[in-house]
């Protein structure tokens, strides 16, 4: 009996090596990608964008990741791009989204879709071209005191650029879309910029530990958002007191041009009585942190390029000069003729787009062309990998303005290029980006 035990074990044993040996050289490429994965992030963390284009290098099109009961497909193919954000089994954003939900409350980014269509469409009103074009004074005058600011400090070793382009975007934000001057230090920039960053932190953790073993939020985190409610609220008396006293204008008959006041995205939210304080709150906290985050960004990216090409910056400077004169302002009107700064913004937004991987979460199984994804799965489209891949664009990590020249447009590969999301759910502020970045 002991022989035989001992014969069984000894078959189990050999029949386990034989299927770890089978995996081993099945699986052996995705193996190796995965331990040369953790050993780069073991040697420099942080490097979650360039981890996965190493996934996508060896499935090009589409893979998929399993994490515990959750499953992910990370797509990066253009055709797919197009299913997913075209079908309305996928408006709703993943569950890691919702951690906005947590500390903000409810909002427009993470909002479920009938939510968020009902609010989608009274903020629309706030960002056509039309209504932005009317605050074009306001990113003007903030980008004249950025220009002022960058001139004192000059002389200083060590500029904050950074920090001075948030400022400037955070205070154009809070004039064009709440109605209110709102003074913002470079500290406060970093409060905002530290509620970014640490959702987003908790975000990724989120994949392979449960939300109930996860740490409290850092102390400063916690002071980052408490100042921001603080804000968000001196924001929404301000404004309030400004309504009424243009009510009272206009009930004493002043003349028209006195009168006439410009619409702000927070004056359709307080006049609707859907949206207490508190989601009045979320929205303003919420465009504070994106005009902080996305803006500057794109403007501190498109520096380094302009830095890293002194040709195309000095083509850049003869064009504005041409346009606008040495001494002249930029204005409105002129800003469409400087059309090589827009292809610049759009080459810069190409290499470094403002959302370089977007989610969703799918409603139903959902046909992307020859592939089903399962109902309540997370789909994430890896975007910047899609910008820069050489199937879709020539040289596709040389800075070239002239890709988006009129007659090169033809020559895009259709969904190869989204830098703000595609469909129903794109990127509502991808109007007042452009506007801001471009004056």
């Amino acid at each position: 009996m002991y022989q035989l035990s001992t014969t069984t074990m000894f078959l189990y044993i050999v029949i386990a090596f034989v299927i770890s040996i089978w995996y081993v050289i099945r699986h052996w490429n995705l193996l190796k990608l995965i331990v040369k994965c953790i050993y780069a992030y073991i040697r420099c963390p942080g490097r979650g964008l360039e981890l996965l284009g190493m996934f996508q290098d060896a499935f090009p099109d589409i893979f998929r990741v399993r994490f515990s009961i959750k499953t992910v497909y990370v797509l990066a193919k253009p055709e797919y791009y197009e299913k997913v954000l075209s079908s309305p089994l996928a408006v709703d954003k993943p569950e890691v989204y919702t951690l906005l939900d947590q500390f903000l409350g409810p909002n427009i980014f993470t909002a479920a879709e009938n939510l968020w269509r009902q609010q989608r469409r009274l903020l629309n009103l706030s960002f056509s071209q039309k209504r932005i074009d009317s605050h074009s004074e306001i990113f003007l005058e903030e980008a004249d005191n950025l220009a002022k600011e960058l001139v004192t400090h000059a002389s200083q070793k060590n500029l904050d650029l950074e920090g001075l382009m948030r400022v400037c975007f955070a205070q154009a934000t809070a004039r064009a879309l709440f109605g209110v001057k709102f003074k913002v230090t470079v500290e406060d920039s970093r409060k905002m910029d530290r509620i970014f960053i640490e959702t987003a932190r908790r975000g990724v953790h989120l994949f392979y530990v449960p939300s109930i073993l996860m740490p409290p939020m850092p102390k400063a985190f916690n002071k980052s958002l408490s100042d921001a409610i603080i804000a968000s609220k001196s924001i929404i008396f301000e404004r309030r007191k400004q309504l009424v006293r243009n009510k009272t204008l206009l009930q004493d008959d002043k003349p028209q041009t006195e009168r006439a006041q410009k619409s702000h995205m927070l004056d359709y939210i307080l006049e609707c009585p859907e949206f207490t304080d508190e989601r009045a709150m979320s929205e303003i906290i919420l465009f504070l942190i994106a005009g902080n985050e996305t803006s500057s960004a794109t403007l501190m990216y498109a520096c380094l390029l302009l830095a890293m090409h002194p040709d195309i910056q000095e083509k850049l400077y003869h064009d504005v000069v041409s346009i606008c004169g040495l001494d002249d302002p930029i204005t409105l009107e002129k800003l469409p003729k400087i059309d090589y700064a827009e292809r610049i913004i759009k080459e810069t937004l190409r290499l470094f787009p403002s959302a370089p991987i977007i989610g969703r979460y799918t409603q139903g199984d959902l046909d992307i062309g020859g592939r089903v994804i399962p109902k309540h799965s997370t789909v994430y489209l890896h975007i910047v990998y899609t910008h820069r891949d050489p199937r879709f664009w020539q040289e596709p990590l040389t800075f070239d303005p002239d890709r988006f020249l009129q007659e090169n447009a033809s020559k895009i590969y259709p969904f190869s290029y989204i830098p703000f999301s595609y469909g129903s759910r794109n990127c509502i502020a991808k109007v007042i980006l452009t506007s801001e970045v471009s004056l």
